[in-house]
């Protein structure tokens, strides 16, 4: 989990975001959300608000959350 944190987090940071994280507690466990924000150039008027998961249960994680997390990666790359 902590390659997929640090890969999201650089390609963030790739694309000119600010990244922070949030850490809580699951099962005793620390994980983290991944936060990344861009300001636009002008004062906004909406703010845009997207989301993906990245974990996994009982498999590699490369189902649901790898596609949701592969178009969220664009769309900022995109923004």
């Amino acid at each position: 989990m902590i390659k997929t944190q640090n890969y999201i987090h650089d390609q963030f940071v790739s694309f000119g975001y600010d990244v922070s994280f949030q850490s809580y507690r699951v099962s005793g466990k620390k994980v983290n959300n991944i936060i990344a924000t861009k300001k636009g150039i002008v004062p906004a008027k909406k703010t845009i608000i997207l989301g993906a998961h990245y974990d996994s249960c009982e498999n590699p994680g490369a189902d649901d959350n790898a596609s949701a997390v592969a178009g969220l990666l664009e769309i900022a790359r995109a923004l």
